[in-house]
């Protein structure tokens, strides 16, 4: 019995080893095919990439400069630069090309933009503001309002410290003093604007050449949205300037350039805006051709107003007032 109960446990034992030698036999398989397949799978991949490492580098290369452009196009959300990314990976045949913000500020943004291909990898730091069309999305219709309100206040602000500084010494002074309130103005009103909206109020020329015809250009744009305007302040109220010398006379266009002390195109701009402006009027005269008096204006033309007062007064000696008289005027 003794001898039975021996010889079945030794039988028990070797079936249990037996077992587990073929477990561990399988999982070694199980183990041995995993690898194999992973090895089949990364030679297939390598067989369908027939490009060699400088190859490779090469549309890396390509993939990371074309890819930086994308981030930076201003056109484009977050959301069409990672679609316009995978476009690129897949024409490309690149294993990675992905985008993350990794920094986000009022005025820029910050991405890493990496790639990888083969034995290569690279990471690039793309720093920009935020796009138009990012923040496009977001401007609503009463910060459209606001923009145009804020616009308009600041061209009446410039425009009365333009009239305040009419009577400094030269032109450099009433620019520099445009100049120091559209500073403030953009630093006063950038706060009322939303996270992401900007405030610009920039003198569009240097002063010298702002001197050349007597007025200060001046931009404003509030972006995203995008608002802009662009005006002229003068430095001196040139039409009251001219009216109060000439009255009601009629007056030559060298007359008017005298006056005023600017060049002869600068005055016939002015001219021309006057007319639109229905305050100057041709007056018929030939050598005193402009009025800012409509009743100064003649309905006859010169050369009839000569021959009337020839034939009347003839070869005698008249006054002004005579001559007046003859003609009508």
């Amino acid at each position: 019995q003794i001898t039975g109960r021996i010889t079945q446990a030794i039988d028990g034992l070797i079936e249990k080893a037996g077992a587990w030698f073929k477990d561990k036999k399988g999982r070694r398989q199980a183990k041995k095919e995993k690898k194999r397949k992973e090895k089949e799978e990364k030679d297939n991949q390598n067989k369908k990439d027939t490009r060699d490492e400088k190859q490779q580098q090469t549309d890396l290369n390509k993939a990371m400069a074309q890819g930086t452009a994308i981030v930076k196009d201003e056109n484009l959300t977050q959301a069409q630069i990672e679609v316009d990314l995978n476009q690129l990976k897949l024409k490309l045949r690149l294993q990675e090309l992905d985008v993350d913000l990794i920094q986000e500020a009022e005025q820029w943004h910050t991405f890493m933009l990496e790639g990888k291909l083969g034995k290569g990898r690279q990471t690039k730091s793309i720093k920009r503001q935020p796009t138009k069309a990012e923040n496009e999305e977001q401007v609503s219709d009463a910060d459209r309002k606001k923009h145009e309100r804020i616009g308009a206040e600041v061209k009446a602000k410039l425009e009365a410290t333009g009239r305040a500084n009419e009577d400094v010494e030269n032109f450099e002074a009433f620019y520099n003093a445009l100049k120091s309130e559209a500073q403030t103005l953009a630093q006063t009103y950038q706060p009322q604007l939303r996270k992401g909206i900007k405030i610009d109020v920039d003198l569009v020329n240097p002063v010298r050449e702002d001197e050349k015809d007597g007025d200060v250009d001046v931009k404003v744009r509030i972006a995203p949205n995008t608002k802009k305007d662009t005006f002229e302040i003068k430095w001196k109220d040139e039409l009251e300037k001219a009216q109060k010398h000439f009255g009601s006379s009629r007056f030559s266009l060298n007359e008017l350039v005298s006056i005023l002390g600017k060049s002869r195109p600068t005055v016939v701009k002015r001219t021309t805006e006057w007319k639109k402006q229905g305050v100057l009027f041709d007056s018929g005269d030939a050598k005193k051709g402009y009025t800012f008096d409509k009743n100064s204006v003649s309905t006859i033309p010169f050369d009839k107003d000569f021959e009337k007062a020839k034939k009347i007064l003839k070869d005698r000696a008249f006054t002004r007032t005579e001559l007046a008289s003859t003609l009508g005027i």
